[in-house]
């Protein structure tokens, strides 16, 4: 058996256990990201430009397949 096949058998677990946390920790950023008021969001090297909606507009987030999305906007007073 090679070498890098043995490596993998012996420490799987731990293995599995370094990817679940980097994508644990990739999962968070996204979702940080996405719910963000920012604009330009730049990490590692990658650059997200985005138009974002103004804060007296609310999205119905609750999706029906037969319905579309509305959007609705608040008054201010």
């Amino acid at each position: 058996m090679s070498e890098g096949a043995d490596f993998i058998q012996r420490n799987s677990t731990f293995l599995l256990s370094v990817l679940g946390v980097l994508s644990t920790c990739f999962a968070a950023m996204l979702s940080y990201a996405l719910k963000s008021r920012c604009t330009v969001i730049s990490c590692c090297g990658l650059r997200c430009e985005r138009d974002v909606l103004p804060p007296d507009v609310v999205v119905n987030t609750e999706m029906d397949r037969n319905q579309p999305v509305e959007v609705i906007a608040r008054q201010t007073s």
